[in-house]
């Protein structure tokens, strides 16, 4: 499975195959790479952003309580799987700070969905 991540400021190469653009809001800005899709559930809800941008929680609790938000959209998550299986998927999203990128939160989610049926495959 070939699913990775990459800011939306990083210009498009041909090794990312289909960006998915990971974002509520879509950038406007005529100068923005192109996506191929654009996932909006995916992305953080408006009130887990403000009480991090507020400081009533932690960068690692916006992280888990992230996660438990996109266990709310495990059907998406599958597919995006399912089309990373065939083909390469780069998940685009604004965030300049590379190693809090949410975009790895939801990497993860998807290797985890479909480590069970790797594990099945691997036992045939």
């Amino acid at each position: 499975m070939e699913l990775r991540a990459k800011s939306l400021k990083a210009p498009p190469s041909l090794a990312d195959g289909e960006r998915v653009l990971v974002s509520r809001l879509r950038p406007k800005d005529p100068l923005t790479p192109r996506c191929d899709a654009w996932e909006r559930d995916l992305a953080p809800s408006v009130k887990l952003d403000f009480a991090l941008w507020r400081g009533w929680i932690t960068p690692r609790e916006h992280a888990a309580l992230y996660v438990g938000e996109m266990w709310g959209q495990a059907d998406r998550l599958r597919k995006i799987g399912e089309r990373a299986a065939v083909r390469p998927v780069t998940l685009v999203c604004t965030c300049s700070d590379r190693h809090g990128c949410r975009c790895h939160l939801l990497i993860a989610l998807v290797n985890r969905l479909f480590a069970p049926r790797r594990e099945l495959a691997a036992a045939r």
